[in-house]
Order: structure tokens, then C-alpha cells, then sequence
């Protein structure tokens, strides 16, 4: 049986969605969704299913060449995606 290729999802649109369900504080919201596209914008795409652990690895250490804060870094650029990208594999 030849494989059906999946649909994209949308990594903002997971992200809102995370963020209802979860009920995430709208100060959270608000500093998390500009991380959210600003990654998107570093991948070149919003599809959440393309997305791999390299990618995010690599998104990291650009921000470290920037002279992002490495607490920065972990705690909200990191977390922001690691909570989104949990919720849509739940």
C-alpha cells in the first residue's frame, strides 16, 4: 500500500491552539507568539510536521551567536516551541 503523504500543520495555528486549551496567561501569549513566528521565519515554513530536532538545534545556536541570553534562550525561546510542538504531539 503506497504511504499518503501528510498535510502540513501549521505551527502558529498549533500554537493558538495550544495556547486556548492550555489557557496560557495572556502575558505568556504575548511573549511567546512573536518567538513562535520568529522561529517560523528562521525555518523558512509553518509546517510543524517538517520541523526536526536539528531545526530547532540550529535556531538555538543562532540565537547564541546573537548574544541572546542563554536563560533567554532556554526559558522562553526554547520553551515557547517545546510547548507548542508537545501539544500537537499529544
Amino acid at each position: 500500500m503506497p504511504s499518503v503523504p501528510l498535510a502540513g500543520v501549521s505551527l502558529i495555528g498549533l500554537f493558538e491552539s495550544y495556547a486556548g486549551e492550555a489557557e496560557l496567561s495572556p502575558a505568556t501569549v504575548k511573549r511567546w507568539r512573536p518567538l513562535i513566528a520568529r522561529f517560523t521565519v528562521h525555518l523558512g515554513h509553518d509546517n510543524a510536521r517538517a520541523i526536526g530536532r536539528d531545526d530547532v538545534i540550529a535556531w538555538k545556536d543562532s540565537l547564541l551567536k546573537e548574544d541572546t541570553a542563554n536563560l533567554t534562550v532556554r526559558d522562553a525561546y526554547l520553551a515557547s516551541v517545546r510547548a507548542t510542538l508537545e501539544f500537537g504531539v499529544d
